[in-house]
């Protein structure tokens, strides 16, 4: 193994990702400021069963990650949504975003890309689904407070930092586009910095460091069930997912169980669990686990049919080893995407830490 190959192998995932990514940010900007959270809250404020298929659609393209949802959704509980619909958007949310599909596509194939966003939208809809016919609204429901004391995520997350003025409801078409943008490129980027970049090193290490066959000797259930017992108390975004899915399937893990990851590993973590556990009680936060868990597994049983025993010719396998046809626009792509990532870990992780030092459960 030599490692001066290393930079070769993590620039051929920037350059891989970054136009998917870039367009992602985009696009996710433009969502945001057409469909905004209040918007979203008014929907599904309705008390109706239709909330539930609402909050399951609206949630798959919407640019929010497992911590950021949590705001959105305690917003929308608070402002009259039932659990079924909180709890719907809370899952269908992270689980899947404009940007991860377009990423899911640049590193994998047209399937993937489909199946990803239907399998969080079919997790979504049965958490809510589950959660009216088992756990109904309470009949006096006192609303907590968004900031409970025992949790760090709850107090960084109520009041999230913004580098631009919000979209006007009266603004003209232009300005909401570039409101979008503006938004996308400073607060959406400066977000997921630090979990695209781990996401991407990542990838780029278990690319260059495991061994081909490295997977193959585990099995498609303790493979499945590995990624699932991983993916649900651990937290990484979805995007920052797709680099790492696709670099383990390269290294013998089955598509299915890739899936599981991909789905699983945005959706939860043990400490928005915390946080939510007063807003939907013990008993909603396991129908939210078990509807993922169900779901995930169902959907790499399918997955891994659907591939059988051949590795998929996906996107990133292509790109490895043809990297010499890499477009210069594609070169031109990575070098934004790396200065915005460095912008973002600058102005989120280093600046704070040498101004005011705070501890912060969401981004370690």
């Amino acid at each position: 193994m030599d490692l001066t190959d290393f930079p070769s192998t993590l620039w051929l995932f920037l350059t891989l990702s970054a136009p998917a990514l870039l367009l992602g940010f985009a696009l996710a900007g433009i969502i945001r400021s057409f469909l905004n959270p209040d918007k979203v809250a008014k929907w599904l404020g309705r008390g109706k069963a239709s909330d539930i298929l609402i909050a399951s659609a609206v949630g798959v393209p919407l640019p929010l990650c497992s911590c950021s949802v949590i705001p959105t959704a305690i917003a929308i509980k608070q402002k009259g949504a039932s659990r079924a619909a909180t709890s719907a958007f809370l899952i269908s949310t992270p689980e899947s975003g404009i940007d991860s599909i377009l990423v899911t596509k640049a590193m994998m194939d047209w399937p993937m890309t489909i199946i990803r966003p239907l399998a969080a939208f079919c997790s979504a809809f049965l958490a809510g689904f589950l959660q009216m016919l088992l756990n109904p609204e309470e009949k006096k429901f006192i609303a907590k407070s968004q900031a409970s004391a025992e949790s760090c995520c709850a107090k960084t997350t109520s009041a999230p930092h913004v580098h631009h003025t919000p979209t006007s409801p009266n603004a003209s078409f232009a300005e909401k586009i570039k409101n979008g943008l503006v938004w996308s490129i400073n607060d959406l980027v400066d977000d997921l910095a630090l979990w695209m970049t781990i996401g991407l090193f990542v990838g780029a290490i278990l690319q260059f460091a495991i061994p081909a066959d490295f997977f193959l000797g585990f099995g498609l259930w303790p493979s499945r069930l590995l990624c699932l017992l991983v993916g649900i108390p651990l937290y990484i975004c979805a995007s920052a997912t797709t680099p790492i899915a696709a670099s383990l399937v390269m290294k013998g893990l089955s598509p299915g169980a890739a899936l599981i990851l991909l789905l699983a590993g945005p959706a939860t973590n043990v400490t928005n669990l915390a946080v939510l556990r007063p807003h939907l009680g013990n008993k909603g936060i396991a129908i939210n686990v078990f509807s993922i868990a169900l779901v995930a597994v169902l959907f790499a049983i399918g997955v891994d049919a659907y591939y059988g025993t051949q590795m998929p010719a996906w996107s990133i396998n292509q790109h490895l080893h043809h990297h010499e046809t890499t477009a210069w626009w594609e070169h031109l792509s990575a070098l934004i995407l790396v200065t915005f990532l460095a912008r973002g870990l600058w102005r989120e992780e280093i600046k704070p830490r040498l101004t005011k030092p705070k501890k912060d459960c969401c981004h370690p």
